[in-house]
């Protein structure tokens, strides 16, 4: 098998938009005061929302896209910067115009009808912007890691389950309020033989499924539903890196990985206002329902059709970035698996290939220099107002009530000179009091 590593960055860049006309951007859009209170409004606003779906109606590219109400009544975006060209530049999103309209759509033609003939607003929005971790609290990120810890991996596994611990512990020097999940995957996942097992002595290491089945009677712990901080994270892979610092065991090619990200972005107590991140590692394709009898896999470890996973994914912004195989040597379609780099394109994330890591001497992967990481400490972030005048715009007139709002977002992305564009439909379930 070819050595190589295949880079193609992508960052979370964060950045954010005026809620109905006007674009915020890192310049900080509308009221840009230096007294932080441009972006709320005292008079009431949205209390709570939740995201119904996301739609793509067109566009060259996906980013990722987290909106996020904070209790002052204010909205709040996140959006992915993507690599577009797939040269290894980052191109870094605009938001060009944003309209809101009453009720929800779930295609191109249902929302090209909402905009035409919806209730919609039309209010200017004032915006504050500024950079991750200059705020009065930081800025908090949910990261998920899904590791494969079979034979195919070899000493690939323990390796990097050090670089995690690295990684986990370099995200909390940079002053970022980041939070993880760890999990371990072959055939089936989140297992432990609990008392009896002499294996995994930590205090961070749990089964959450239960004992090992039969079709995989090798570990594969996780961290629990609970999210837990550097330390602990570190704890748990360097017990990873010396358990099965050579893989464990593992019957055919492919692997559970789809298994692992759902079930993380089912359980996991995700933290509200908290932008979520999962990075799967392994070497192989990943199972489908349609081929996952190969290897005997039943009950809680049966994959996750591929397409309801990334509806599931982008609907609550989550952003997959992929370390994994030589997509050419496995060539995943060929054989009716599915290729972990398909994940990664569809919510805006990253594929990096790799390569050698038999040894920390000849594994160039280093989750430090992942995009991930510059995303987080490099980002900015906007506050916009959700006034009470806003909502009358949409029919609302008073009071506390649930409406269904669609925003329109049109996206632009520089990415090395070029300019790419792409518009989403965002439905949100939101509690407004006024």
């Amino acid at each position: 098998m070819k050595t190589y590593l295949k880079y193609l960055s992508i960052t979370g860049l964060v950045v954010s938009l005026a809620l109905f006309g006007t674009a915020c951007s890192s310049g900080g859009g509308g009221d840009d005061d230096d007294d932080g209170d441009g972006g709320t409004d005292e008079t009431g606003g949205a209390t709570g929302s939740d995201v119904t779906s996301i739609t793509k109606l067109s566009g060259a590219y996906t980013p990722g896209i987290t909106p996020i109400t904070d209790s002052d009544g204010s909205l709040k975006w996140t959006i992915t910067g993507v690599d577009v060209n797939g040269n290894g530049t980052v191109g870094v999103p605009s938001v060009t115009n944003t309209d809101a309209a009453s009720g929800s759509c779930t295609d191109t033609d249902s929302c090209t009808s909402l905009m035409k003939g919806g209730i919609k607003a039309t209010t200017d929005v004032d915006c504050d912007s500024r950079d991750v971790g200059s705020g009065d609290s930081a800025d908090a990120f949910d990261i998920a890691i899904s590791l494969d810890t079979t034979g195919s991996m070899g000493s690939a596994a323990g390796v990097i389950a050090s670089k995690i611990s690295e990684f986990a512990q370099d995200l909390e020097a940079a002053g970022v309020d980041a939070q993880f999940a760890g999990i371990t995957v072959g055939d089936a996942y989140a297992t432990k033989y609990g008392e009896g097992s002499t294996s995994f002595d930590d205090d961070v290491s749990t089964g959450d499924l239960g004992e090992p089945p039969d079709f995989d009677l090798c570990e594969r712990p996780d961290t629990g539903a609970a999210l837990i901080d550097a330390d602990d994270m570190s704890t748990f892979f360097d017990e990873v890196e010396t358990v099965v610092g050579s893989g464990c065991n593992g019957m055919g090619l492919p692997e559970n990985y789809l298994g692992p990200i759902e079930f993380g972005n089912d359980n996991l107590e995700w933290r509200d206002g908290a932008a979520r991140v999962m990075l799967s590692i392994g070497d192989d394709c990943a199972y489908t329902p349609e081929t996952f009898t190969e290897d005997s896999i039943e009950g809680d470890w049966i994959p996750p059709d591929p397409d309801d996973l990334i509806d599931d994914l982008t609907t609550d912004g989550v952003v997959v970035h992929v370390v994994g195989g030589d997509e050419d040597f496995l060539a995943c379609e060929d054989f009716d698996y599915f290729s972990m780099s398909q994940l990664a394109d569809a919510t805006g994330g990253s594929f990096t290939d790799i390569g050698d890591c038999s040894s920390a001497d000849t594994c160039e992967v280093d989750l430090t220099e992942l995009p991930i990481t510059d995303s987080i400490t490099s980002g900015t972030v906007n506050d916009c107002a959700t006034t009470c005048d806003l909502f009358e715009s949409l029919g609302f007139s008073g009071g506390t009530v649930t409406i269904t709002i669609t925003f329109f977002l049109d996206i632009n992305m520089l990415d090395d000179g070029e300019n790419f564009a792409a518009s989403f439909a965002v439905v949100m379930s939101m509690t407004i009091e006024c």
